[in-house]
């Protein structure tokens, strides 16, 4: 996959779009319930189009949720960005790492590599095994 921004709202738009297909077509089949009598048919289309609804409107809450986490995760990056003593003064679980690795060292291009692999460890360790 290439790299490129984030752009959720496309696909949460797909994804009410589809939507927003399926309340027409239960719709329709409200209408033709009547006319055809058929409704053991009629009642397992309604099923299997209520089931998709159910099931995409799952995949919005979980996209609207990856994209909480994910702006966390960018607000923790920039807070502590360029920062370590921040980050060892107010995250006291970094500290014997941080003190490890960095000691009196300096360099921030180092320390914000590490913090931004230690931020997106679980994106960038699924990276590693595809």
């Amino acid at each position: 996959m290439k790299p490129k921004p984030l752009n959720f709202e496309d696909t949460i738009s797909r994804l009410k779009d589809e939507i927003q297909q399926i309340e027409e077509e239960l719709y329709e089949i409200k209408k033709d319930e009547k006319l055809f009598r058929r409704e053991d048919i009629i009642n397992l289309y309604k099923y299997k189009l209520l089931w998709r609804k159910t099931e995409v409107q799952t995949m919005i809450t979980l996209i609207k949720n990856v994209k909480q986490r994910i702006k966390s995760a960018c607000e923790f990056y920039l807070r502590y960005k360029d920062k370590p003593e921040l980050l060892f003064e107010e995250k006291r679980k970094y500290r014997a790492t941080l003190a490890h690795l960095f000691g009196d060292d300096k360099n921030t291009s180092r320390y914000n590599k590490w913090l931004f692999e230690l931020i997106f460890k679980d994106v960038l360790e699924e990276e590693k095994k595809e």
